[in-house]
């Protein structure tokens, strides 16, 4: 809504009327003045009602004329959102989709739409992103900045297979717990929601620790598989073609460029585990969701945070903008009349 009102000199509303009332009193002085001396001037009517405007014009000015346009926003303010995303090198397998698209992506290309999805459909939250492979690392601490976990997920790249040691999906556990815990110090009213992607795959020698320490801290979210059940092969990832295999349909990879399973001598391939995702999100007691041509990451905001109330405030904003230029202009134009007028009556009596 759109209001135009006067806001006066700096506000100072007595300085304004003392200014206004002497400029009209001078002004009406002089044009009385003119009027019982008009036969000793050359002056016209015409010009009086010049300056008259003129002086109108700068009492406008003075007045300060504004527009005030107010707004309201809703935002919720009681949510803090977590992201665990996968990066082992699996998630550079190219089987994986959000929605419905025709070619497959990468399965980290399709968790990194998911993040920004669930971003864009939860305004005004709080968000956190977790990166885990060989370690885990907290890329963006609880921020209400949307701009930080998108350009966050947007640079996720898978890191180089030579470093991995084996895929363990509980490393993102520790980093998860201390930061949830200071959540809930802090804020303890807040929702907290996890959405843990990755492929499933745990190929660490040692046993999977469980998720159900988690369960004290979330109250929704999801945990979303990427990938598929018949798998594919998996690019033999360095430091220099890291970027390009974390691409959501990054270029052919030549058949020497994969990883070797040492068993079988032959390209090793990556299957998304449904058994092992299915397992942890009883575990942190929240829903079980395959990414896939019909279940995109749009649907999961109200599937996955159903089941505790959100808090929602009210936002006012009020801008105000000061419309001087109009006047300004107008009474540029006056001065530049008056101005050429006095030049052709000087020239006359030249």
């Amino acid at each position: 809504m759109t209001q135009f009102v006067f806001t006066g000199l700096w506000g100072n509303w007595p300085l304004t009327i003392v200014l206004c009332v002497l400029i009209i009193a001078v002004t009406t002085a002089e044009f009385v003045y003119f009027l019982r001396t008009r036969s000793n001037s050359d002056a016209l009517v015409a010009d009086w009602i010049r300056r008259i405007l003129m002086a109108l014009v700068v009492c406008a000015c003075i007045l300060c004329p504004t527009t005030i346009t107010s707004s309201k926003s809703m935002a919720v303010k009681n949510i803090d959102i977590f992201f665990a995303v996968d990066i082992t090198g699996s998630m550079a397998v190219t089987d994986a989709y959000n929605g419905p698209a025709s070619t497959p992506q990468t399965r980290l290309g399709a968790a990194r739409s998911a993040v920004t999805t669930i971003v864009a459909n939860n305004p005004g939250s709080r968000y956190a992103g977790v990166s885990f492979g060989t370690s885990s690392t907290l890329g963006v601490p609880p921020t209400s900045d949307h701009l930080a976990i998108d350009n966050w997920a947007r640079d996720l790249r898978v890191e180089p297979t030579g470093i991995s040691s084996g895929s363990s999906l509980d490393e993102p556990l520790d980093t998860l717990i201390r930061t949830m815990s200071s959540v809930r110090s802090e804020r303890p009213h807040d929702a907290i929601v996890l959405y843990l992607l990755t492929d499933g795959e745990n190929t660490a020698p040692r046993e999977r620790r469980t998720f159900t320490a988690l369960r004290q801290f979330v109250d929704g979210g999801a945990v979303m598989a990427v990938g598929s059940t018949h798998g594919g092969t998996v690019p033999l990832i360095t430091p220099a073609n890291a970027t390009q295999l974390s691409a959501a349909h990054p270029a052919p990879v030549h058949h020497e460029q994969w990883v070797t399973d040492p068993s079988t001598h032959k390209p090793a391939i990556s299957k998304m585990s449904v058994s092992t995702l299915k397992s942890i999100a009883d575990e942190v007691s929240i829903p079980f969701i395959q990414l896939s041509r019909q279940h995109s990451a749009a649907h999961l905001p109200q599937a996955a945070s159903r089941g505790y109330a959100l808090e929602q405030s009210e936002t006012r904003r009020i801008q105000r903008h000061i419309l001087i230029w109009p006047f300004a202009c107008v009474l540029f134009a006056l001065v530049v009349w008056e101005f050429v007028v006095d030049i052709v009556r000087v020239r006359r009596h030249l």
